[in-house]
C-alpha cells in the first residue's frame, strides 16, 4: 500500500502529465474526472503511456491498457502501483 502522502505525490506528477493530453487544457481537472470527458484521446494515451514508463519506470503493457485503468488520474495512479511503481 502507498502512504497517502506519496499517492498524493503521484496523483500530482500524473496530473500534470495528464493534463497535457487534453483537447480541453486548461481547465481545472480533478483526480476523480473521467478524463475520456475531459479530451483524453487515443494518441494522448500513447503519449502518456510513454512519459509514465519514462518517468515512473514501469512498463504499461497492451493489456493494462484500459478505459478503467485510464479512466481517471486516480485509476492511473492505482494502475503504476499494481505495475510496481514505488514512491521510495
Amino acid at each position: 500500500m502507498v502512504p497517502p502522502i506519496a499517492n498524493q505525490k503521484l496523483k500530482t506528477e500524473l496530473m500534470g502529465l495528464v493534463e497535457g493530453h487534453l483537447v480541453d487544457f486548461g481547465r481545472n481537472l480533478s483526480a476523480e474526472e473521467d478524463l475520456f470527458n475531459a479530451g483524453l484521446e487515443s494518441m494522448g494515451i500513447m503519449q502518456l503511456i510513454i512519459q509514465i514508463e519514462e518517468r515512473l519506470g514501469v512498463v504499461i503493457g497492451d493489456a493494462d491498457v484500459t478505459r478503467d485503468n485510464f479512466a481517471s488520474v486516480t485509476a492511473l495512479a492505482a494502475l503504476v502501483v499494481r505495475l510496481g511503481y514505488s514512491c521510495e
